[in-house]
């Protein structure tokens, strides 16, 4: 059951008729090809998954177009990423891992990155992850120091999503040089030598998050994505761009472990029977929100980004809450209730994880 999309009707939404063939497009792949055997958190299974959302064309529908003049991009990634997540929570972890990294290198990535990384990435051949440090300010947790040609890294990235298995890192680091002090991001293979895992930061959620290592890591001037002083504004556009679609993804968690709730326990009464159907009004309304804040980043109107980073935080906040409601409603003498309560446990402790992820997306702590 717990491999099974969630029977949500995206379709009752405002959608164009391009969107709605999208939502029904991804339900249909979903049912077919995601499995509970892929909620394993494991490396194995992550690179699996990165490679059948790549092959089924999801991260190239995202990104479809550049981040000021693309159409519908974000309502995209947040109908696909609330879809994955009412499916199987790893599979939109992976997603999302891979969009961060990915959107970088394709808005702001030069002709030598597009052409040598990109393909790869899109399809899910590779596997991406962004290093920056999300407890400092944006950059100061690695820094790079020219020499000649190159430029040598330096620096501890505290948490860095797919740290362990990323086959290419999208590092932000401070630049020491003559002409100042500046930030700027670098494509960083992830064999580099002096790369690597300090520790595995492992929770119930994932084991997919790492503490990583820059020990002079060697890198051509090429690296550099864009010019050597817009790293934030690559940050604030491909990054925060697609920040609230974090939200819908811990909304289609909490729709998981409704449909789970409703699978395993057959009877439900009292204040149990009440907060659940609460919590399914509840994602409905929270469903159109983020929709609609999506649409007006997609418009590209000024307040948008904006508005997305705090109905970010609403959102995150109440589907947590959600969760943990239910999970101290009285089960009763139903049986299941330590089964039922440990799965939901799980969901509220992803959704968790999800919140450090888009608070370091908003650029926040």
């Amino acid at each position: 059951m717990i491999g099974e999309v969630y029977e949500q009707d995206l379709r009752r939404l405002p959608l164009t008729a391009r969107l709605r063939r999208f939502v029904e497009e991804v339900q249909s792949w979903c049912t077919k090809k995601l499995s509970a055997e892929d909620d394993e958190h494991s490396i194995e299974s992550c690179r699996r998954l990165v490679r059948f959302m790549g092959q089924a064309g999801w991260y190239e529908a995202v990104l479809a177009g550049d981040p000021i003049s693309a159409v519908d991009d974000v309502r995209k990634a947040c109908l696909l990423r609330c879809m994955l997540a009412a499916s199987n929570g790893q599979a939109d972890f992976a997603f999302g891992q891979q969009l961060e990294a990915l959107a970088v290198v394709h808005f702001f990535g030069s002709d030598e990155h597009q052409r040598v990384w990109l393909p790869r990435l899109i399809t899910g051949e590779l596997v991406a992850s962004l290093a920056w440090s999300e407890f400092e300010e944006l950059g100061t947790g690695c820094r790079a120091v020219r020499e000649g040609a190159h430029w040598l890294l330096d620096g501890e990235i505290p948490r860095v999503g797919f740290g362990e298995l990323a086959d290419v890192l999208v590092v932000f680091a401070r630049m020491i040089d003559s002409d100042g002090d500046r930030i700027s991001a670098f494509v960083v293979p992830g064999e580099a030598p002096g790369l690597g895992v300090v520790e595995r930061l492992d929770t119930e959620a994932t084991r997919l998050i790492c503490r990583v290592r820059l020990d002079g890591v060697r890198v051509p001037n090429p690296a550099i994505i864009m010019s050597p002083d817009r790293g934030s504004q690559i940050f604030a556009q491909a990054c925060r761009r697609f920040a609230v679609s974090t939200g819908a993804a811990s909304i289609g968690l909490a729709r998981q472990g409704l449909r789970t709730v409703a699978s395993m326990i057959s009877v439900a009464g009292g204040d149990l029977d009440a907060q659940i159907k609460d919590t399914r009004w509840a994602l409905d309304a929270l469903e159109l929100l983020i929709y609609r804040t999506a649409e007006r980043q997609d418009f590209g109107e000024s307040a948008g980004d904006v508005e997305a980073e705090q109905v970010l935080r609403y959102v995150l906040k109440e589907t947590q809450q959600k969760i943990e409601q239910i999970i101290a409603c009285d089960f009763g003498k139903m049986g299941e209730s330590p089964s039922v309560a440990g799965f939901l446990e799980q969901i509220a402790q992803q959704i968790r994880v999800l919140s450090c992820a888009g608070f370091m997306n908003t650029g926040r702590r």
